[in-house]
């Protein structure tokens, strides 16, 4: 009897340990799971980001390269190098932000949405969205909200501003 009762417990003992063991390893893969996509996600994040800048530290220099032209005589050899390389850095500028912009409207926090959609309408010309831009934005949004679901909601205006550089028409 005294035999079956330690054999009882051993198995016991023995089953409590290999299901903390399944359990653990279990958690410890979900956890691992968690941190790589997390890691991933952070990535695109920061990747967003330095393409926006960039793009806006080629406006800059675009400017600075403007302006430079204008202290040489009408299209001597340097101004047209100086305002062809002004435009090249325009052209860079224009798909880099806004290529950045896009993938911040769909990464990126509320907050940064919100300051780029600010930065914007007090910078440039207003311009309205065109003919689909309901559709344009409601795949933008659907994308937004898988990526970061516990991110605050951002308005239309600003989504539409960030991803697709118009402003939707008043209804």
């Amino acid at each position: 009897m005294e035999k079956k009762k330690g054999l009882i417990q051993t198995a016991l003992l023995t089953g409590v340990g290999l299901i903390g063991g399944l359990l653990g390893s279990s958690y410890q893969q979900f956890l691992s799971g968690q941190l790589e996509r997390q890691k991933s996600f952070d990535s695109w994040r920061r990747e967003a980001y330095v393409s926006y800048l960039s793009g806006m530290e080629k406006l800059r220099i675009s400017q600075d390269q403007e302006e430079a032209a204008r202290k040489f005589k009408a299209n001597t050899p340097e101004q047209k190098r100086l305002k062809a390389k002004a435009e090249q850095l325009r052209d860079e500028w224009e798909y880099e932000a806004s290529t950045g912009a896009r993938k911040i409207g769909i990464f990126g926090n509320t907050m940064v949405i919100e300051a780029i959609a600010k930065h914007w309408r007090e910078t440039s010309e207003d311009r309205r969205c065109g003919k689909g831009w309901k559709t344009d934005l409601a795949i933008f949004r659907a994308m937004r909200e898988q990526a970061v679901p516990n991110e605050r909601r951002v308005s239309d205006d600003d989504l539409a501003q960030v991803t697709m550089q118009c402003t939707p028409p008043k209804e």
